[in-house]
């Protein structure tokens, strides 16, 4: 599975929960240092009719090992579906909770419309969204924690000036901070993550002339990248959409100064004075608001509002929701 929020939430829950749990994976599909050995279902995507047919005999195994009074817990999409599978045939009642953690409407077409057959037929007993900003009225939100700040530092990366954590993909619209550089003959932008962009992104930097300050390491481990938030001077996120990214729940643990873009998700952070908010796809704002973010006034109530964060997105509290929830179906 993609290392992601879900598999970070899903890799905190079996650690912080009082009720014994463990992640099973439907199948791999990309290395995680979170689970370096992955309970799988399957070890590939089942695509051929042999697959298919392995993949059924291990759901069978997996139904056969609910039994009555268990809690299943399935993340996002697909594995709902997947979990709802299940429901239907296993002869043993185990409780199902499906976990949002990206808007429904943003689900593949197929996996849509697989949560709303399951919510009609009932196969789902609760459902949890992990950010107020993706659930629906009256829905439960259990937000994802701030984790503890690291206290160890295996690695010393250099101290970094501006640090984006991100897949490069569309919907982080990292080209906005690229385009934010000329505005910035100063400063400089660390990129950790990979993906489908990352040569696209390198060539709109060259092609601004400012190649030399747009650093793309690639991907790191989370060790690291939590050590280049600790050093960073600002930590940004230029996303167009998020639920709540564990990025910026991390940057929060280790201290770290924030701009974000003005999309609902990040209000809260805005909101408690714990990170600057630019306009969306706005170079130009967020340039300035980068500079905002080094003054001592705007770093004091960055100080501040961390607090209230750590606060009331705590790890305490948060698997206090998650126990009560499973305690009390």
């Amino acid at each position: 599975m993609e290392p992601a929020g879900a598999q970070s939430v899903a890799a905190w829950l079996q650690g912080a929960l009082n009720t014994p749990c463990k992640t099973v994976f439907l199948y791999e599909k990309a290395e995680s240092e979170l689970f370096p050995d992955p309970n799988l279902v399957v070890k590939g995507r089942p695509e051929s009719p042999a697959g298919l047919l392995r993949f059924a005999r291990a759901s069978y195994q997996l139904r056969r090992s609910l039994g009555d009074g268990d809690t299943l817990i399935a993340h996002t999409h697909y594995a709902i579906v997947f979990a709802a599978l299940l429901g239907v045939a296993r002869r043993k009642r185990a409780r199902m909770l499906a976990v949002h953690h990206s808007p429904e409407d943003r689900y593949p077409s197929v996996a849509r419309l697989g949560v709303r057959a399951a919510r009609s037929l009932r196969l789902i007993d609760d459902e949890v969204y992990c950010a107020a900003s993706i659930a629906p009225p009256g829905a439960t939100v259990i937000p994802n924690p701030v984790p503890q700040a690291r206290t160890t530092r295996a690695v010393e990366p250099r101290e970094v000036d501006v640090l984006i954590v991100a897949r490069h993909s569309s919907e982080k619209s990292l080209d906005t901070a690229i385009r934010a550089l000329p505005s910035m003959p100063d400063r400089t932008i660390t990129f950790l993550g990979g993906g489908a962009l990352t040569e696209e992104l390198q060539q709109l930097a060259s092609a601004l002339g400012v190649e030399d300050r747009a650093i793309f390491l690639g991907r790191v481990p989370n060790e690291r990248t939590r050590a280049f938030m600790a050093k960073a001077r600002c930590v940004v996120l230029t996303s167009v959409w998020e639920a709540l990214p564990m990025v910026l729940l991390e940057a929060v643990a280790e201290d770290a100064p924030l701009v974000v873009s003005d999309i609902p998700a990040h209000k809260f952070l805005e909101e408690a004075g714990a990170a600057l908010a630019f306009t969306t796809k706005d170079p130009q704002s967020l340039a300035d608001a980068i500079e905002k973010a080094r003054t001592p006034e705007a770093l004091q109530a960055m100080t501040r509002g961390r607090q209230t964060i750590k606060k009331d997105f705590s790890e305490t509290a948060t698997a206090r929701a998650w126990d009560e929830l499973i305690a009390n179906p």
